[in-house]
């Protein structure tokens, strides 16, 4: 399983920045190896249909993610935004197995990948 970069949390602009895209249980999603800034989801929420998750890495290679959950604290390991519900009503989390996440070498703005557009 490819690691994904760990940054701090950024200003980075979401709304134009490009995200890796790639294949989460069957369906496309974005990730991105920084948090997004609370402000900056609440503004993204008021402007796109998404649902935003992120990834937890492994104790032994925070890098390496093993679960999606709705916040991540400690080995916090990406952040994930994606155009469809990845966890049921009543899951809090769910384990990634290698087989659930694939890299697409894709890259895509929130806009494009809504679009489908990449």
């Amino acid at each position: 399983m490819k690691s994904a970069l760990k940054t701090p949390a950024t200003n980075l602009m979401p709304d134009t920045e490009e995200f890796e895209v790639v294949e989460l249980f069957g369906k496309k999603v974005l990730i991105a190896g920084h948090r997004i800034r609370h402000a900056q989801r609440e503004d993204l929420l008021s402007k796109y249909p998404i649902y935003f998750y992120c990834f937890r890495g492994s104790d032994y290679d925070p890098g390496i993610p093993v679960t999606i959950e709705h916040k991540v604290i400690v080995n916090f390991a990406g952040t994930v935004i994606s155009k469809t519900n990845l966890l049921d009503e009543n899951e809090e989390y769910k384990y990634i197995q290698d087989i659930d996440l694939n890299f697409l070498s894709e890259s895509a703005s929130i806009q494009e990948y809504l679009d489908e557009k990449f």
